[in-house]
């Protein structure tokens, strides 16, 4: 027996690594359960963030960037010196024509004006009293002219009085909203230096700078397209064309006036339309969005719900908009200030105006 085993024991030990071999791959292919896996992109909390949507600009027309302003706004200034007693508004605060908006002390003035009085009658009294003795040729030509002189002077005076005593109500000149306050009450008022700003609510434009070329195909009166922050395309109307640009810059000064009813807030975002014989059909990108990588641009784009880095190629700055020669088509969202977003993130994304 002991032979045989003998004899077979090369053929038992040819077959122990195949043995060992199945031992593991049964180990591994054991039942543990259900796999579990995860996609680590899809498991992350969307980002939000802020899109537009890229659009193309027609050929021969290009958006330049502007603010909303009022039509018409004034400083509230004091014409005398005085201290505040009273600031009956506070900024925000809408008023209409003559509303009260401050108040001088006018204790001072109040007392001027008795005073003033006072002496009137005192120069009134003289005069009769001189005219009366011209009359019987006891007093001169001249002392009559003097005390005549000495009455209108302190008519005048006391006119003069009560003018300065009106000073201390300043009134609203007209309907709007008070949009700054520099003063508080107990403040030294100085002539000509502003208390309050005030606007007016019932009509706003838009103002802007333009190039040379630009500012030579627009007149006053032409309409041309206004698109608000956050809203939709205006009409409105060029009313002011400054004749020279601007020191340095070389710009001109435009301003267009928006439909009465518009609604927009002073200090808020627009941009105009205008045309300019440079510019072709292309599309437009907010600067904010581009990202630089080495000598490469590129911004992200949402894809089924996702944020996509694409690479572009830039074209000439107009403002706070970039032409885009290629890796945008119209439609594009295009995320906003990305930050630290990385490519397949998930986002929401709140869609804001069109760049145009």
């Amino acid at each position: 027996m002991s032979a045989i085993l003998s004899r077979r024991t090369p053929f038992f030990k040819s077959l122990l690594p195949a043995a060992a071999m199945l031992l593991i791959l049964a180990s591994c292919g054991a039942d543990t359960g259900p796999e579990q896996t995860t996609n680590p992109v899809s498991a992350m909390t969307p980002v939000d963030v802020r899109t537009v949507k890229a659009v193309a600009s027609t050929a021969g027309f290009l958006t330049v960037p502007g603010n909303v302003e009022a039509a018409r706004s004034v400083a509230v200034a004091s014409r005398i010196p005085g201290i505040i007693e009273r600031l009956a508004v506070e900024e925000g605060a809408r008023v209409r024509k003559g509303d009260l908006l401050v108040r001088l002390d006018g204790q001072e003035l109040r007392t001027q004006v008795d005073a003033a009085d006072a002496a009137v009658e005192v120069a009134r009294a003289h005069f009769e009293r001189i005219k009366s003795l011209h009359e019987k040729e006891a007093a001169t030509k001249q002392e009559l002219e003097e005390a005549l002189a000495r009455h209108l002077s302190a008519g005048a005076e006391a006119a003069g009085a009560r003018t300065r005593l009106g000073y201390i109500e300043l009134r609203a000149p007209f309907d709007g909203e008070i949009v700054a306050k520099t003063a508080s009450a107990g403040d030294l008022a100085a002539p000509g230096v502003a208390i309050l700003t005030l606007q007016g609510a019932d009509r706003m434009r838009v103002a802007a700078t333009v190039t040379q070329s630009q500012a030579q195909r627009l007149v006053i009166g032409q309409s041309i397209d206004a698109l608000l922050e956050g809203g939709p395309t205006h009409p409105c109307f060029v009313s002011i064309l400054s004749p020279g640009g601007e020191a340095g810059s070389g710009r001109f000064l435009v301003k267009c006036d928006l439909p009465d009813g518009t609604t927009a807030r002073s200090g808020s975002f627009a941009r105009l339309r205008v045309a300019d014989e440079t510019t072709e059909a292309s599309i437009m990108a907010p600067r904010e969005a581009l990202i630089e990588r080495g000598a490469l641009t590129c911004l992200f784009v949402i894809e089924d719900g996702k944020a996509r880095l694409r690479y572009i190629s830039p074209g000439t700055v107009a403002g706070d908009l970039i032409v885009v020669r290629a890796g945008l088509a119209p439609g594009d969202e295009i995320v906003l200030s990305p930050g630290a977003l990385t490519d397949g993130a998930p986002v929401r994304a709140s869609l804001t105006e069109q760049a145009r």
